[in-house]
């Protein structure tokens, strides 16, 4: 149950990158530094952001 979840989450999160044109991996995104230059259409939740900091797949 947990794998799926987590899965579907890993699947929301990186197609969410590519509908935004977002040419970074998944693991970039969460490793990198946030700035506005990463993907300059998108004004990401610091909320979010720092949660995905603190999630360990």
């Amino acid at each position: 149950m947990w794998l799926l979840l987590r899965k579907a989450f890993e699947n929301n999160i990186i197609n969410l990158f590519k509908k935004l044109e977002c040419r970074i991996s998944f693991e970039n995104a969460i490793n990198s530094v946030w700035d506005n230059t990463i993907c300059k259409n998108f004004s990401f939740s610091q909320n979010l952001y720092k949660r995905l900091k603190e999630t360990k797949f």
